[in-house]
């Protein structure tokens, strides 16, 4: 009986010490590919894409902007109808 419980408990600790394993560190291989991939992004982000000049980003934020404010209170509205909608149906139910 000494001898099942003693093998029960060096499992659960074999099974700990495993659960607290770190992992390995980055092998070279994927180190190199990563960075690989980083600088390729860079490139291409420099190269191949077609950024906004200043005046064109500006006009645009304004636009997001306006309608983030829109939309914001549209929201604000509909909330507040439904609220008193809501009220006004436990106001009649209740009594």
């Amino acid at each position: 009986m000494l001898n099942k419980s003693k093998n029960a408990s060096e499992t659960r600790s074999l099974s700990r010490a495993k659960s607290r394993e770190v992992s390995p560190p980055l092998l070279k291989e994927e180190f190199y590919d990563m960075l690989t991939y980083v600088k390729e992004s860079w490139e291409e982000l420099k190269n191949n894409v077609t950024w906004l000049n200043r005046e064109q980003a500006s006009n645009l934020m304004v636009v997001v902007a306006v309608f983030s404010i829109l939309f914001a209170l549209a929201t604000w509205g509909v909330d507040t109808v439904f609220s008193k909608l809501i009220a006004l149906y436990f106001e009649q139910l209740i009594g």
